[in-house]
């Protein structure tokens, strides 16, 4: 597995997942959980409940982000998943089913 990019890859920019989480975060405090009644909407909640709302869904959209372009390369490089079965049964011999 390859962990260093080459010189002509580049990582899209960590804002785009920074806003993708900040929209997840607008429309669910600030719509879907008032008109659902599923919690306290975000305008009665504490300025540190906020703070931590957005900090985790801005680290969750930057999640998602890295894990998409990760998947996106290596379909475009071709990359198939090899199995490797350490398993007890093939450590004693027996057949592996792949």
């Amino acid at each position: 597995m390859r962990v260093c990019r080459t010189a002509g890859e580049r990582r899209q920019s960590l804002a785009i997942g920074s806003l993708f989480g900040l929209g997840l975060q607008a429309l669910g405090p600030m719509v879907l959980f008032p008109l659902f009644k599923i919690a306290r909407p975000a305008w009665k909640s504490t300025p540190a409940e906020n703070l931590i709302d957005i900090g985790t869904h801005v680290i969750y959209g930057v999640a998602v982000q890295l894990v998409t372009e990760e998947a996106l390369r290596r379909r475009s490089a071709g990359d198939r998943r090899i199995s490797c079965d350490i398993s007890l049964a093939s450590a004693r011999g027996h057949r592996s089913r792949t």
